[in-house]
């Protein structure tokens, strides 16, 4: 009862500190732009961390291309995943568009709706609204499978997701903007009788309210309020149940205008959870950031603040970034962060992990440079990055207790060296192939890999009904004897109608030993797909 009253007071607290951040602009010149998709905006998870962590970095832009992927496997983590993330995550390649390739109304639909092996089902329903003062999306979606690599149907090897979300912008007045998100997302997924309980039930609702009021053209305040619930529910003869509630709230004011900029950003976040000790915890930050462009060759940005978690901490980042040539740009950067890890960022991208009696607040140190370089007018594409990594608190996965039904966490000190190089080249016009190579020397957190290749190839062309996508991963570890290969394909009968068919994993069955996302944990391997889309 203690913990009930302790959470309500909370949140009454973060309500009447209600605020939110506006991130500093990224660059003095913008990025090829993408045109407009109807792709719904997932809201930012409360624990995303706040530091600037790709202030210069500029994807090189290349094409869009039709909407082919299709939701991705529950219980399978990219192999790239960084705890907590570093500035180096940045693709070359520019965002994709989704959708049929055709002007917008103000007010439509999509429908979406997929069959296929694994007892395969996937289906979606999205109403889009674009207006001049005002903008909304509205999804709801569903997936399941069931069977993982020609396993029988209902011994547990298998998923299943449903999703609401909701985006909305209006703008009050000529000076104030009001953005609204949120979420709900229900996830099973099958312990594929490594444990006595069946499954695990996920729920994650997310919420977020923004305000934003420009008092003139240099000078803005903005606002913000996050609120997340996560829980997780052992089915079975025993159910048992976990749960963590956050929240987070920013006050940001900035100044600046063309050449430089200013801000000033205070926050307050959070939470309590299950396992917790006490009855809630609360970390207090503030921080100043600045950013100054000299000249168009140019560009400096740097923050530094204070956190107050365990003890006072001073996090701090420092980049230059500078652009000799039009099509080539090097980045510096060294900086100072300190997170709070958060079990529902944890349950959705590595799965059952234990939780602690005391918050953990992992930080990281780091110093790294990045290089793009673009050619052939501009068909050709490079980028080479490295960085020093010396991270405490750091979280390692241990392996999975069978009695306990998880997998315990392990707090570490870890010096860790990232090596990373993709380029992509444009063939023909809407053909593109790329490729990427991340190479993690020393210390590794989590679901780190030591090495990871990844490469596509995609035919795209303008004017034409058809396309495909042929993709291959490759990462060191359990069951990796093979590459991951996809091969994609779609038609369109009409402007408004999408036919795709994919062939997931097809070298799956191949392989010496079950492919594995979470020791000992399988993915689902080798999948046919076929889906509609109608958009009207």
């Amino acid at each position: 009862m203690k913990k009930i009253h302790s959470i309500t007071k909370l949140i009454c607290i973060v309500v009447l500190l209600f605020g939110g951040e506006r991130r500093l602009p990224a660059q003095t010149e913008q990025s090829a732009s993408v045109p407009e998709s109807p792709e719904v905006l997932f809201p930012t998870m409360v624990l995303e961390a706040d530091a600037r962590e790709d202030l210069f970095f500029v994807p090189l832009p290349l094409f869009s291309e039709p909407q082919l992927e299709l939701p991705s496997p529950l219980v399978e983590v990219e192999p790239t995943l960084t705890f907590p993330p570093d500035f180096l995550s940045v693709s070359i390649l520019s965002p994709e568009a989704a959708g049929t390739a055709r002007e917008r109304t103000s007010l439509y639909t999509e429908g979406t709706l997929g069959v296929g092996t694994l007892a395969s089902l996937a289906g979606a329903l999205s109403l889009f609204h674009r207006g001049e003062s005002s903008k909304f999306n509205l999804k709801f979606s569903h997936q399941s499978r069931d069977g993982y690599q020609f396993r029988k149907l209902g011994n547990g090897y298998f998923d299943r997701q449903d999703l609401m979300v909701g985006e909305g912008a209006w703008f009050l007045s000529s000076r104030t903007e009001l953005q609204l998100e949120g979420s709900i997302e229900e996830r099973e997924i099958g312990l594929q009788g490594i444990s006595p309980s069946y499954s695990n039930l996920y729920r994650f609702v997310d919420g977020k309210g923004a305000i934003t009021y420009h008092f003139s053209d240099d000078f803005r305040f903005s606002s913000e309020l996050r609120v997340s619930y996560a829980s997780r529910l052992l089915t079975g003869s025993m159910p048992e149940d976990r749960s963590e509630t956050l929240a987070k709230t920013f006050l940001r004011l900035e100044y600046g205008g063309e050449r430089w900029l200013i801000a000033l950003k205070g926050s307050l976040y959070g939470g309590a959870y299950s396992a917790l000790s006490k009855e809630g915890f609360w970390v207090g930050e503030g921080t100043l950031e600045g950013e100054w462009n000299p000249m168009s060759l140019l560009s400096i940005g740097a923050g530094i603040g204070f956190v107050w978690v365990d003890q006072l901490e001073a996090p701090f980042q420092v980049e230059i970034r500078a652009k000799p040539q039009e099509d080539l740009i090097f980045t510096l950067q060294g900086k100072y962060t300190v997170d709070t890890a958060s079990y529902g960022n944890l349950w959705k991208e590595v799965g059952p992990v234990a939780q602690s009696e005391t918050p953990i607040h992992p930080k990281t140190f780091s110093l790294g440079f990045r290089g793009e370089l673009k050619g052939m007018e501009n068909r050709a594409s490079f980028a080479l990055q490295g960085e020093w990594q010396k991270r405490y608190s750091a979280l390692r996965l241990l392996p999975y207790e069978v009695n306990n039904e998880l997998f315990p966490l392990q707090e570490a000190s870890l010096t860790t060296y990232k090596v990373q190089v993709e380029g992509a080249y444009i063939f023909f016009p809407g053909i593109l192939g790329s490729f990427k190579w991340i190479g993690l020397l020393g210390d590794r957190a989590l679901l780190e890999k030591e090495h990871t290749l990844e490469g596509t190839i995609r035919f795209a062309p303008e004017k034409r009904s058809f396309g495909g996508t042929l993709s291959g991963t490759w990462s060191t570890g359990p069951g990796s004897d093979l590459p991951i290969l996809t091969i994609g394909g779609y038609y369109r009968p009409r402007e408004n109608v999408e036919v795709s068919l994919t062939l997931e994993d097809i070298l799956s069955p191949y392989g010496k030993e079950d492919r594995v996302s979470v020791e000992p944990l399988i993915t689902p391997g080798f999948r046919v797909l076929l889906k509609t889309t109608v958009t009207f």
